[in-house]
């Protein structure tokens, strides 16, 4: 077999490449060019950097020969830039001689060149490292993750607020805070936010209500503490929508926080028979959304009052809620408690104020005076 050579590995520099063709009479011709390969590996890069500054500071690494040197061009302006032993290099355009223009708004390449003694040069392969940014990001809406509805208390709402960039918050002195309408803030949630979409959770107390729930006024998102900064280090613009507006909570959804019991509660009116399905009567004043259930000795009905708020619930016939149990048989000689409850779409309930408003007797009651003769 026939060993094939190894070419060595060549060394920074510039070589001249012969290629000659030589006919049958051993006549031959080469190329007449030289220098044709230049072996270059001093790596060069440009850090990507995004800032509010119109004039920063710019770094990267290389390589340089001895001899060589680095050029920096930024915006059409270049600077010859010192690297260290350690391959790193800084530009530094608010000190740089001649004085840099500064840079307004945009995204900008920076070609960094290096070159060796005899002027061959290799150039960073990147563009657009530079991005100059010195406008804060502005919230686009507010809205929530909670459906459309009624929420009573201890109901959550998550309340999502939408800048228009990716913004970074930092949460060392305080969570930021949204006032809303109740009267209460919702708080910060950092593990349930991403870049763009800052999510807050307002949790309904007792005494909280208002008919569509929404921030107060457009300053009403504080950073109570906390930054809340875009990537070039700008404080984001935290003036919200006009409540009620476009793109406002109370115009993206309609949440309705309602704490209030439904009001005056409803009556039970006492029975005593000896009837163990019997009639079953009372009051109660409905407002729209609200529902009014009979509860006997465990089994709870639906009862729909009258244009007169006289209810009326026929043991006999009346069919329970889908979720309750069927009634069972009332014993004679004792009392039982009928529970009669307003609930209104909130969920808050009200129910009647007396107790034990239903007795079964064990006979039919003795009708005295009624003696006959003999």
């Amino acid at each position: 077999s026939t060993a094939v050579p190894v070419f060595p590995a060549l060394a920074e520099g510039t070589y001249a490449v012969t290629a000659t063709a030589t006919d049958a009479a051993g006549n031959f011709t080469t190329d007449p060019t030289t220098s044709e390969l230049v072996v270059d590996t001093s790596p060069v890069t440009v850090d990507v950097l995004q800032t509010n500054n119109p004039q920063p500071l710019i770094t990267g690494t290389a390589v340089v020969p001895t001899g060589g040197r680095l050029e920096v061009t930024v915006n059409g302006q270049t600077y010859d830039v010192p690297v260290t032993t350690e391959g790193v290099w800084q530009l530094n355009l608010a000190t740089a001689v001649p004085a840099f223009t500064p840079l307004a708004d945009g995204i900008y390449s920076i070609t960094a060149t290096v070159y060796d003694p005899s002027g061959t040069s290799i150039s960073d392969p990147t563009t657009d490292e530079l991005q100059i940014d010195t406008t804060g990001p502005v919230v686009l809406a507010v809205d929530s993750l909670t459906p459309d509805g009624f929420y009573r208390a201890g109901a959550s709402i998550a309340v999502q607020v939408t800048f228009a960039d990716d913004v970074v918050v930092d949460t060392t002195f305080g969570l930021p805070r949204l006032a809303l309408n109740t009267g209460r803030t919702a708080v910060y949630v950092p593990e349930a936010s991403n870049a763009r979409v800052l999510t807050f959770n307002y949790v309904v107390q007792a005494g909280d209500n208002t008919d569509d729930l929404d921030y107060p006024t457009i300053a009403a998102l504080s950073p109570n503490g906390a930054t809340i900064r875009d990537g070039a280090g700008n404080d984001a613009e935290l003036t919200l929508p006009i409540p009620g507006g476009p793109n406002s909570l109370g115009f993206n959804r309609s949440i309705t926080i309602d704490t209030t019991p439904p009001s005056p509660p409803p009556t039970v009116d006492p029975l005593t028979t000896n009837n163990p399905l019997p009639t079953i009567t009372g009051t109660a004043e409905l407002d729209t959304g609200e529902l009014l259930t009979v509860t006997v000795n465990g089994t709870t009905f639906p009862v729909f009052p009258d244009v007169d708020g006289r209810w009326t619930l026929d043991l006999s016939l009346a069919n329970p809620l889908p979720d309750s149990p069927p009634l069972q048989p009332l014993a004679a000689g004792l009392r039982y408690n009928v529970i009669a409850a307003i609930t209104d779409a909130a969920g808050n309930s009200t129910t009647d104020q007396t107790s034990n408003e239903l007795a079964i007797n064990s006979f039919a009651p003795l009708i005295l005076g009624a003696i006959d003769d003999v």
